[in-house]
């Protein structure tokens, strides 16, 4: 009963504040909720909905509610990742993304179809989406039509036709010359390993710090392993560090 009206009263407050154009109190009253309802995570993954939904930037209250729930199952984490590549964060948000579709695969026992919250599906999609920005703006554009293709077999019709639509623009990006030549070279890469270095200066130069890492982990497995091979598996591993605070891919 406490959770209910605590829930009823913030979400009651925030709206009156956004239905006055006081942007600033909504913000105030979802940290307040998050400082004095740190255990609710239902009532501050609602509130935090509110925000995004009324397009309010609050990338404060959405790290906060990640650093209390980091395993929520709650798309803020995609709000997060969204916020990111608005502002053109295309590392950060393919980051934030991606650990949300662990996440999710995790919890659903590897099996992306049997999603059946609509809203938990939806920005499961929406992830997808997100997590290939920053492989199209990197080069890699085969790389990140594949990864569509691996949800478009779950996807509703409105996202599988966001899928269509960014493959024909994929598609059309890869007539031009100087694209197709640097997404070959990434096609070679994940082939091999080849290009290594001048992906990973590429990578840092566009301060891709994550995806730079990535490739270097990548690479050393080639280099460790001359059978190994990156399978669609790879698109949901994520980048951690290990107690010894060496980068691993998990």
């Amino acid at each position: 009963m406490k959770t209910n009206i605590a829930q009823s009263r913030y979400a009651k407050d925030i709206d009156a504040a956004i239905a006055d154009g006081n942007n600033l109190l909504a913000l105030q009253i979802a940290q307040t909720a998050l400082e004095k309802e740190k255990e609710n995570e239902r009532l501050n993954a609602l509130l935090i909905s509110v925000l995004y939904e009324y397009r309010i930037p609050c990338a404060e209250q959405m790290t906060t509610f990640l650093q209390l729930f980091p395993d929520s199952l709650y798309p803020v984490r995609v709000y997060l990742a969204d916020l990111l590549c608005s502002l053109g964060h295309f590392d950060d948000c393919a980051s934030e993304a991606r650990y949300y579709l662990r996440l999710i695969k995790e919890h659903y026992n590897q099996d992306f179809s049997t999603v059946s919250h609509p809203r938990t599906l939806e920005f499961t999609l929406k992830a997808f989406l997100l997590t290939c920005t920053v492989y199209i703006t990197a080069g890699a554009r085969d790389y990140a039509d594949r990864a569509m293709q691996l949800a478009q077999p779950f996807a509703t019709d409105t996202w599988f036709n966001h899928y269509k639509t960014e493959q024909a623009s994929i598609r059309q990006d890869l007539k031009d010359e100087q694209l197709r030549v640097l997404n070959d070279k990434w096609e070679a890469f994940f082939r091999d390993g080849s290009h290594y270095a001048e992906l990973y200066q590429l990578c840092a130069e566009q301060g891709y710090t994550e995806l730079a890492i990535r490739l270097r982990l990548l690479h050393e497995a080639f280099l460790d392993n001359k059978d190994f091979l990156i399978d669609a598996d790879e698109f949901f591993r994520v980048v951690l560090q290990d107690e010894h605070q060496k980068y691993v891919l998990a």
